[in-house]
C-alpha cells in the first residue's frame, strides 16, 4: 500500500491525477481549496475512488454539502482507528 500525502486541496487534487488511488482522505477546511471544492474538482474525473471527509465541522448543512459534492462518507475528528477501519471493509478495501 502507498499513502501519499498533500499540504492542501490544490496539491492533493494534483497528487491524486498522478497517483489515482482507490481512497482519499481529505478535510473539510484546507488552504488553497476547501475539501468540498477538493471533492467536486475529482469527481470531475472519477466516480470511483472513495472519498472521505475527515473534519471536525458537524454541521448538518457541510455534511450535507460534503455529501453532495461526492464525499462518500464523513468522519468527525477526533476519531478512532475503528472508524478509518471501518470505511475500509465498508468498501473493501481491506
Amino acid at each position: 500500500m502507498t499513502v501519499e500525502l498533500a499540504d492542501d486541496g490544490e496539491s492533493g487534487v494534483e497528487k491524486f491525477k498522478t497517483f489515482h488511488p482507490d481512497i482519499v482522505f481529505l478535510d473539510y477546511i484546507m488552504p488553497k481549496m476547501s475539501g468540498v471544492e477538493a471533492v467536486r474538482e475529482i469527481r470531475k474525473s472519477d466516480m470511483k475512488t472513495i472519498l472521505v471527509m475527515v473534519t471536525s465541522i458537524s454541521a448538518s448543512d457541510q455534511v450535507a454539502e460534503a455529501k453532495a459534492a461526492g464525499a462518500n462518507a464523513y468522519i468527525l475528528k477526533p476519531y478512532v482507528a475503528e472508524k478509518i477501519r471501518e470505511i475500509l471493509h465498508r468498501y473493501e478495501l481491506i
